[in-house]
């Protein structure tokens, strides 16, 4: 795995929003943030597969990280590998 899941993200994105939880509530804006951010710089369709593949049923608006690391394995498969890692 190339990116992990924020630590204090909610299990699923409509859990009730607990005060008392504030880096949890941090966690989820910053989530919203930065999907929103995505869903903005990508938007050709290639580039909107990428965040509907990063939809769960417990994140129906994306999970970021998701996205990201779709979008750094897609990127290293279509980069060829130096000649030099042959060797």
């Amino acid at each position: 795995m190339l990116s992990k899941k924020e630590a204090d993200l909610f299990d699923k994105e409509d859990d009730v929003l607990d005060e008392t939880k504030d880096k949890k509530i941090e966690a989820k804006k910053w989530n919203e943030v930065a999907m929103a951010n995505l869903a903005m710089a990508f938007t050709n369709e290639a580039c909107m597969g990428l965040i509907y593949k990063s939809m769960t049923t417990e994140w129906p608006s994306g999970l970021a990280y998701i996205f990201i690391e779709v979008l750094i394995v897609g990127i290293s498969m279509a980069l060829p590998v130096p000649t030099f890692m042959y060797q």
